[in-house]
């Protein structure tokens, strides 16, 4: 049994509803959602490894912003709401990452197993890495829902993250974590995408804007 922060309610088959951003324990007899570890990292921060197969998925009023990495599979996964228009790719694929910032809504089918990892920080912890890592004021940042985007300077950082959580190693989680940040806010694959409303400051990275 895995203890798991969850950061939005997920209906999976419409047969189980999770309470948002819950602390919960998930036996997961309800196939075919599954849990594999989980890390607190402490002031709302969280990793989950998650695996699953012939569904539909349902994200309502995320609480807090999601940072997905495909780890195994994905190309029997697509999003089916309106949302998938705008992203512009039928399906995912291994190394496919995920934005899902917080209040967003997002329908998936799954026809094939796979794997996937979450990071979830609530909305005050992302603007304060902002702000620490970039230099800038982080009160207009205004993040974009994005899916399946190809950015592979992230992926050491989050294969790093993903394993620090399965050894339940925090403190390399912690600086893991860090550098994948720094990498998503340099990376201009991502910087494009976003609105941002920052008053011009110093900076201390490259943050691509």
């Amino acid at each position: 049994m895995a203890r798991v922060n969850l950061g939005a309610s997920c209906f999976c088959d419409g047969r189980h509803a999770r309470p948002a951003f819950a602390r919960i324990d998930l036996p997961c007899r309800l196939a075919p959602c599954a849990t594999g570890a989980a890390l607190d990292l402490g002031y709302g921060r969280s990793t989950t490894v998650w695996s699953n197969r012939d569904a539909q998925v349902r994200y309502e009023g995320l609480s807090g912003h999601t940072l997905s990495l495909y780890t195994r599979g994905g190309s029997g996964t697509r999003r089916i709401d309106r949302g998938a228009k705008a992203a512009g790719v039928d399906r995912g694929w291994q190394g496919a990452i995920c934005l899902m910032p917080q209040g967003q809504v997002s329908e998936w089918e799954i026809s094939e197993r796979f794997e996937f990892f979450h990071l979830h920080l609530p909305d005050e912890e992302l603007r304060l890495a902002y702000s620490e890592i970039c230099g800038r004021d982080a009160r207009g940042l205004a993040l974009a829902d994005l899916t399946y985007i190809d950015a592979p300077r992230m992926i050491a950082p989050f294969r790093a993250l993903w394993a620090a959580t399965e050894a339940a190693d925090p403190f390399a989680a912690e600086t893991a974590m860090s550098e994948l940040l720094a990498s998503l806010f340099a990376d201009r694959i991502w910087a494009r995408r976003w609105r941002v409303l920052c008053r011009a400051g110093s900076r201390r990275a490259n943050c691509g804007f």
